[in-house]
């Protein structure tokens, strides 16, 4: 269905929208598959008795309106419809519109304040206190990034993390590392120091007790005595 802008304002604010504010308009209503947008509540004089509230809707800078999908006005507390209402006030804040009301006891569950203006978002009594969660998440859906299509769920993953694997080069930094590292004395082998040798050493390997006992002897032969020069 091609999209259509109706005017169904009467009253005070009577007068069209601005040219700029149609057109963004059209643009979120084809990014939201918004078939229809109806202008309840449109421009105004910015000065003079033919005026009313504040300045948001002079000379056409803001409507009051009504989003149409399948013949079908949306209404937020409806959960089947938020969503297209959402994408749709995420799509116009992208491409300009800094102001946003709606709430049920503002304008009813259907009719949503959106133009330009300072940025803002409220509800019921024209506070921010009041402006409804999923209004405020719609506006600052944009700044997350979120999908305009799609209204995406994350889930808490169950998987552990990948192990890693150490590398090559770490490995072999890791032996060096160890091979730094004191080590515990192995009980086989006999430390062997000056004041242990009194007499003939008890060591582990054969041929260097045969070595030692070699060297002693021959200092004893050229020296007369068992005292190590």
């Amino acid at each position: 269905m091609a999209y259509k802008l109706s005017y169904l304002n009467k009253g005070t604010r009577n007068q069209p929208l601005s040219p700029d504010l149609e057109r963004i308009y059209e643009q979120a209503a084809l990014k939201a598959a918004i078939d229809e947008i109806r202008v309840m509540s449109g421009g105004q004089p910015s000065s003079g008795p033919n005026r009313t509230g504040s300045h948001r809707h002079d000379e056409g800078g803001a409507g009051d309106i009504q989003l149409v999908r399948g013949g079908n006005v949306l209404d937020f507390t409806n959960p089947e419809h938020l969503p297209y209402i959402q994408n749709w006030i995420s799509a116009a804040s992208q491409g300009g519109l800094t102001g946003f009301g709606a709430g049920e006891g503002y304008m009813g569950r259907s009719t949503i304040h959106a133009g330009g203006g300072t940025p803002a978002t409220w509800g019921p009594g024209g506070s921010g206190k009041t402006a409804p969660a999923w209004l405020q998440q719609a506006v600052q859906g944009v700044k997350k990034g979120l999908s305009l299509d799609s209204n995406p769920v994350v889930t808490a993953s169950t998987e552990a993390p990948p192990t890693e694997e150490a590398s090559p080069a770490a490995s072999g930094l890791e032996d060096l590392i160890s091979g730094l590292k004191p080590k515990a004395p192995d009980p086989s082998v006999t430390e062997i120091t000056p004041a242990s040798i009194s007499g003939e050493p008890s060591v582990a390997n054969p041929a260097a007790a045969q070595m030692l006992a070699s060297l002693l002897q021959d200092r004893r032969k050229r020296y007369g005595g068992g005292i190590l020069a």
